[in-house]
């Protein structure tokens, strides 16, 4: 089924790769990204020997070298629109094809789903948290990963990939139908005692501001699964995707193939409502403090967004699956809460509990673009 996803805020979705202030350069409306390697290729003489001299010194800015040399043109690779007057630190850069052209990855909007899914069912589940998380001790990149595997895995003992619930879900890039990019700065707010309080750094990321377009597909294949020895527990999982067993007859007609898709996206729309909600939620708790008043006006207003529109959030500053989760268990169990953060050290600082929460909350920092201090990666679809 096509979907078309609209940035409703500047979506961050990196590479984990960073540039700094040699490929990227000052322009009327923003910046210019360019490339070292063309602008020495295009040098002679002096200035050629200048130019590679200024690289080797830390903190080495283009838009200083051009100053002194307005004969030299640069390149330019693409534009990034931007309200940032001076850039202090590397730039994170944006995912993008080849040809530079910024898009949300499929696998990004797959997990975004996946987590809304494991979070609803960890909801649903009287077993959560299980006991066991308080007897063993795991590595935090593991923890939970058996409970959360479970619930999407279709073939009786250990999990395997192959055989995740999520594989007849086939997602696709979005490309934006007319790609903007840009440049813009992101501060940090963290709890400190005796409220919010700004970090001195700022992030800068591109991103981007488009609508998109792609496809959300239920594969045909999961009808052929329904009766393979290796799927035994298909049939019982059809309900995380919002179909039964009775959808899939027939599923190779179209019509028939098009309503359990449409079943499917409904389904998940709602999962994601409930999610997107609790998740707002806990940002207006951590922000309800001295120094969160302005904060909690954006997350208020998203709330007020979230309302109208069926809203997902995608990339920088969302937070992990453990992330996710752990509010759950700090409603249910605080002391486990609190145990499991301070003992799997997934903040900086040791948790205490009370009869129904965790001091400090969890996690206790949270991002806002400063150009309009608006939440990053907001995307209606």
């Amino acid at each position: 089924m096509r979907l078309e996803l609209k940035t409703t805020t500047p979506v961050h979705i990196g590479t984990g790769e960073k540039y700094g202030g040699a490929e990227i350069y000052k322009a009327d409306t923003g910046f210019v990204r360019t490339s070292v390697s063309d602008i020495a290729r295009n040098l002679e003489g002096k200035i050629y020997e200048e130019f590679l001299s200024d690289l080797e010194e830390p903190g080495f800015r283009l838009d200083e070298f051009l100053s002194r040399h307005p004969g030299v043109k640069p390149r330019e690779r693409y534009l990034l629109k931007s309200p940032v007057n001076a850039i202090s630190d590397e730039v994170r850069e944006c995912i993008k094809t080849g040809f530079d052209i910024p898009y949300i990855p499929g696998s990004s909007l797959k997990g975004a789903i996946r987590t809304a899914l494991i979070w609803q069912a960890c909801k649903d589940s009287k077993a959560f948290p299980p006991d066991s998380w308080g007897e063993k001790r795991q590595n935090k990149k593991w923890i939970g990963a058996d409970f959360f595997n479970d619930i999407l895995n279709l073939k009786s003992g250990k999990y395997d990939p192959k055989y995740d619930l999520l594989r007849f879900l086939e997602v696709s890039d979005f490309m934006p139908v007319t790609p903007h990019m840009h440049l813009l700065e992101v501060k940090t707010w963290s709890l400190k005692n005796p409220g919010m309080e700004q970090k001195p750094f700022s992030i800068y990321c591109e991103t981007l501001w488009s609508k998109c377009e792609g496809t959300i597909t239920l594969s045909p294949a999961i009808a052929q699964a329904r009766n393979h020895s290796d799927y035994t527990l298909l049939q019982k999982k059809l309900p995380l995707l919002g179909i039964t067993e009775s959808d899939l007859t027939g599923i190779d007609d179209s019509a028939q193939h098009e309503k359990a898709e449409q079943k499917v996206i409904t389904h998940l729309k709602k999962i994601m409502r409930e999610f997107i909600g609790a998740a707002l939620e806990h940002d207006l708790a951590l922000c309800s403090v001295k120094g969160g008043e302005e904060l909690q006006k954006e997350i208020q207003r998203m709330q007020g967004e979230h309302q109208k529109k069926d809203l997902i959030r995608l990339g920088f500053s969302i937070g992990t699956t453990y992330q996710t989760v752990m509010d759950l268990i700090e409603e249910r169990n605080p002391g486990l809460a609190a145990d499991l953060i301070t003992a799997m050290r997934l903040g900086r600082y040791p948790r205490y509990s009370d009869s129904d929460s965790v001091s400090p909350p969890y996690p206790k920092s949270i991002e806002f673009i400063t150009h309009k201090m608006e939440m990053p990666g907001w995307v209606e679809w």
